[in-house]
Formats: C-alpha cells, structure tokens, sequence
C-alpha cells in the first residue's frame, strides 16, 4: 500500500521502490524514504528480526525523497513479495522505533491505536487523515472505530458470535466450522471452494532443530565457537567443510520431556527422517479429520489440493502403524535406546488443541511395544 513500484536490477540484487506520497502518520509525521530507512535500521538491530533479514537485506538506502533502495546479500528475484509479506513491510513512525520504547504504536492506517490489554482486547480508533478512499471517492474507513478480542477456545468464539459479544470472528476448527453455518443470521465466508488453495492444518515436526540450524548458519553462535556459513556466502565462497561440521554440531540439543526445558544432551529425535516417517505412518489423517475436524474441508498430502494445476503427489507416507512400529524398533536398536520422545507445543486455553492432541498422543503411543518403551509425545 506505502509503494507505487519495486524495480530489480539486472541481477536480482538491487530492488529500487518508489513510495507513496502525502501519506501522514497517526502522529502527523510524513512517510518518506528517510522513514523506510529509518524502520529497516532498527528492524536489522533487532536481536530478533535482524537475524532474520540481515541474510537476505545488505542495506536500504535513500536515492531520493520518495525513492530507496533495497540491496540484497544474494540475488533475490521473490524480495517484493517477501516484502509485501513480513515484518519489514511495516512502517511506524520514527518517534516510535528502538527497543525502548514503550509507547502506543505510530502507524499508517485506517484506525488509530487507543488501548491494549493483553491477551484480552486492542482497541482502535478511526484515522481521519487516512489517505485511501473508496470507489465513489469516499474516504475511509466507514467505521469509527474497532476492537479486537482475544478468545482462544475456538468453541467460545462461535459462542460470542452467537451471542452478539463479537460481530465477526476467525474460525479455523471444523467443528466449529459446522457449527457456524447452522446458525441462523451470520454469514459464512469459507475458503474451501475458493480458486486459490485453503489454509492447511498440520502437525509440523523437526521445527526446533530447523531453528537452531539457521541460527548457526547465520553466526548467531560464534560466540561459542560455532562459526556460521553467512560470511563465506555472502563472499561467495564454498562454506569449508569444517565449519559446516561446527554448524551441525552446535544444533544439539532438544526439549526435555520430563522438564519441557532445551536440554543440549538429549539427541533431538525428530532430525531423523524416519522418526518422522514412523509419525506420518502412525497417524489416521482419515479418522482425524472425521472427529476432529468434524468433516470440514479434505485430507491434504501436501501444500495444494488435487485438483489444483499445482499439485505433483509428494507421495506421503501412507497409514501403517506395523510399519511405523518397525521404523521405531529399528531407531532404538540402531542408537541404542529404549524409549522415543519429543514435545508438541498446543494452545493449552482450546479445547480443540488439546483434542487434537489427545488424539496424536493415543496414535504415537499405539507404537510402543508391550514393554514401556516405543515413541510418544508431551504436550507444552
């Protein structure tokens, strides 16, 4: 919304974006490009954010006053819809960057912020200096205002729909989904019969160890003697073997089941391919779907659904808890333990995540042998 245009070099590693102009902050502040550098010089020192954008974004400068220019660590030929997507995409005020400050958010949009109670309800206020208007040339927003509650249960939102406590909310449950469109008065926007692929739900697994490893490569670790690859990428250099070693050694580690706390002495059990497989397998996606997800929407292989011009079958493990069975016996032979564990983090406040995980907790235990061994999961 804040760019007009985004223009690549000839190889993908300069983007030139013209911005918008006679757009105003809530604070009365002009957007410009010195604002643009502005947020990414505090997003890139952000001990967070930076670590995730310093691989990718070298520098933003300012070619003029409504014109900056991206220059990227490699070729990037997806940067403008990363930008459009991530946090760097985001623009407050000036008056409102740095890690201490600890006042409202500044922003550019439609409704102005007016107060924050955590994990309860954010309220907001209508912007009259917003710059959009309308098709008939109104100026929005139409509203004067709009509040956001917190409601985890999935089962309590419908309940505050019905009730009139909320006029819209998100559901994403298929019971509850169910459950909506029985209610007389409300509408139902649904995503399962639109063009573009609906929203997956899925069990991610190996997501901790996934972490640790971009953080190695990226030299978060150096400090430990775990070098990174970052630099010799960014030279475009081979990463030497030995630091590639170092990279994977300073990923280990893995949730204490017993405790729910990193613990660098267990092996992380879910980098193994065939712990994950053995997951897959053990896992009834079709009954799932019919109790848990009450029948809404499909069981999905993969990112798109079959009829879509996309989708190549990623041939995913089939239901077979014999064979999940075995692949686990024969991890526990081969690294000579007795038992497989790992966490599962859940929404503890909904009660359909905890379902759900009532229900992966009785399937991966069905892979233990009569002795109390085999594989099997703790909620966080």
């Amino acid at each position: 919304m804040l760019a007009l245009s985004a223009k690549p070099s000839a190889d993908f590693t300069v983007w030139t974006i013209a911005l918008r102009h006679g757009v105003q902050f809530h604070d009365g502040t002009n957007f410009d490009a010195s604002v643009v550098v502005a947020n990414y010089t505090a997003a890139a020192a952000n001990a967070t954010v930076g670590l995730a954008i310093q691989p990718i974004i070298a520098s933003v400068t300012e070619v003029n006053s409504y014109t900056v220019e991206y220059k990227m660590v490699v070729p990037f030929a997806a940067f403008p819809i990363s930008l459009s997507e991530q946090q760097i995409a985001y623009m407050a005020a000036p008056s409102a960057l740095g890690n201490t400050y600890a006042g409202k958010p500044i922003g550019t949009g439609p409704f102005k912020f007016k107060a924050w109670s955590v994990g309860v309800e954010s309220q907001f206020t209508k912007n009259e200096k917003y710059w959009r208007k309308d098709g008939a040339g109104r100026r929005l927003p139409y509203l004067d205002g709009i509040n956001f509650k917190t409601i985890v249960d999935s089962a309590s939102r419908n309940e505050a729909l019905q009730s009139g406590t909320v006029d819209m909310i998100l559901q994403e449950t298929g019971v509850q989904i169910k459950q909506l469109k029985k209610m007389s008065g409300v509408s139902v926007i649904t995503s399962e019969t639109e063009p573009l692929d609906p929203p997956i739900n899925c069990l991610i697994v190996n997501t901790t160890g996934t972490l640790n490893q971009y953080f190695c490569w990226a030299g978060e670790f150096a400090s430990i003697g775990v070098p990174g690859g970052l630099p010799y990428i960014e030279k475009g250099e081979a990463i030497p073997t030995a630091v590639q070693d170092a990279d994977w050694l300073g990923t280990l580690g893995a949730v204490n089941p017993s405790t729910l706390q990193w613990d660098t002495t267990l092996k992380p059990v879910l980098n193994d391919v065939t712990i994950r497989q053995a997951c897959a397998m053990a896992i009834n996606r079709s009954t799932y779907f019919k109790l848990i997800d009450g029948s809404v929407g499909s069981v999905a292989d993969g990112l798109y659904r079959k009829s879509s011009p996309f989708y190549t079958s990623p041939n995913y493990p089939a239901f077979n808890p014999t064979k999940a069975k075995a692949l686990v016996a024969a991890y526990m032979a081969t690294n000579k333990v007795t038992s497989v564990s790992f966490v599962i983090d859940i929404l503890q406040d909904d009660s359909t995540a905890q379902q759900a995980y009532s229900f992966f907790e009785s399937q991966l235990e069905r892979l233990a042998s009569p002795r109390p061994r085999g594989l099997s999961c703790r909620a966080r």
